[in-house]
């Protein structure tokens, strides 16, 4: 393929296992991938690609919340225009954050969903560029079906001859209740035997939908790929992150079915089901009662530590900073802590690492051990469950552990009062930083 007057191969570049994607032009594609299933990578690819060869076409990226597309969807595109050789033919400005071709006057529109309307409103100012394109990055973090319908209304309008609209949401299956994991599963079954020998799932549907546009029932006829994927069509992973797939697989089947092989992780036997996504940051001046928490690690475990405000007025935790990684000293680990913590705030941490708490306190972190007492942990989830529990986007780690920690189950599957003791460092660590309050009694 020549791009910008220099020949590259689009096989090389963009790999396998996404040949149905790139030449589909239906209406809708769902993309539900594991990690380093190289999804997001090969959807910029595919945009920057239209964007050269329909030079009317122009996009919008978007996600939940707008702070979060600087290092997802922006990036993401930058990099593809750079690996297509067609970065110079574009100006990407971060404030406000936006990309204009400088030839055809093209653009990428980069937007938040809070606000949909501003979206349905977006105009563009020259006559000859038309609004193909949508795309929904992490749709698993979109709480409300009716902004992820209302968005696709504004992907609409007439096209010159040859052109098409269509809409992309690509994200990680955390759980199998959430609306776009429903709308993806209801019609293409993940199957562990397929996904594991070929690494991918695709099916094309005609379908009929139906939703509330502008206070009316609308009937739509929608052409849909869907697809599911996973790391074994990612020809372009290392030896090293195979192997972590693998010993993931030895250690904890069940998590590598959703993190390595991408099917949707299971909710029976969740144990936190009062929690979802949001900004934070809006919350902040009412915080009143802030506390953190630590859960020591090292290897295979990450060293985790969660910053959150309890509200006991509106029965509300409001979970805004987290940081976790493995193989830290805990030299590390108290520079990484002094960057985000007022200094001698006030950390709880795990009991069971006295050398460890010593040892942050020399490095001037005041941390203190976390009450252990008994059935503590028992104690802690009951008292978590009665809250609302508002969890920042930004907290990747607790949004996972949330979306996977479960209860044991007996023989018949039937889920016991004993938790899993996986999928909870950052659980733990939250708990750590609450204990006096449901320990108190």
């Amino acid at each position: 393929m020549l791009m910008n007057k220099e020949r590259i191969s689009l096989q090389e570049t963009v790999g396998k296992g996404y040949a149905a994607f790139w030449s589909f032009k239906g209406d809708e594609v769902i993309i539900m991938g594991s990690k380093g299933s190289k999804k997001s990578k090969t959807i910029a690819l595919r945009w920057m690609f239209l964007l050269k060869k329909y030079p009317r076409a122009c996009l919008l990226a978007s996600r939940d919340i707008g702070l979060t597309m600087k290092d997802s969807v922006y990036s993401d595109l930058i990099w593809a225009a750079k690996k297509l050789k067609l970065y110079d033919e574009w100006k990407f400005t971060v404030n406000p954050m936006s990309a204009v071709n400088k030839i055809t006057g093209q653009r990428i529109f980069f937007r938040g969903l809070k606000d949909w309307e501003r979206l349905a409103s977006i105009t563009i100012d020259d006559p000859n560029l038309v609004l193909c394109w949508g795309w929904f990055e992490e749709a698993f973090e979109i709480d409300k079906r009716n902004t992820y319908d209302k968005v696709k209304m504004s992907i609409r309008g007439q096209l010159p001859k040859g052109y098409f609209h269509q809409t992309v949401a690509s994200f990680n299956p955390w759980s199998d209740q959430h609306f776009i994991v429903k709308e993806l599963t209801s019609k293409l079954t993940p199957d562990e035997k397929i996904l594991s020998e070929n690494g991918k799932q695709e099916l094309i549907v005609e379908d009929e939908q139906e939703f509330e546009y502008q206070g009316k029932m609308v009937k739509e006829k929608v052409s849909q790929l869907l697809m599911i994927t996973n790391y074994k069509i990612n020809e372009f992973l290392d030896v090293k992150d195979y192997a972590r797939y693998e010993k993931k697989k030895k250690e904890d089947y069940e998590d590598y079915k959703t993190t390595g092989l991408g099917m949707p992780g299971v909710s029976k036997g969740l144990i936190f089901r009062n929690w979802h996504i949001e900004d934070t940051e809006k919350y902040k001046n009412t915080f009143e009662l802030v506390r953190r928490g630590l859960d020591f690690g090292y290897s295979s475990d990450p060293s985790a530590f969660v910053q959150f405000n309890v509200d006991f007025k509106n029965k509300r935790i409001i979970i805004f900073d987290e940081f976790g990684a493995t193989e830290l000293t805990n030299d590390m680990l108290a520079k990484e802590l002094n960057k985000r913590i007022e200094p001698y705030a006030l950390i709880k941490a795990d009991a069971a690492e006295p050398k460890s708490i010593a040892e942050l306190n020399v490095l001037g972190i005041n941390a203190i051990p976390a009450i252990k007492g008994p059935d503590s942990i028992l104690h802690g989830i009951k008292w978590l469950k009665g809250f609302e529990i508002i969890i920042d986007l930004k907290c990747k780690g607790i949004i996972s552990e949330f979306s996977t920690y479960r209860w044991k189950t007996d023989k018949f599957d039937n889920p016991l009062d004993i938790p899993e003791d996986k999928n909870n460092h950052y659980i733990d660590a939250l708990r750590y930083g609450s204990d006096d309050l449901y320990l108190r009694n």
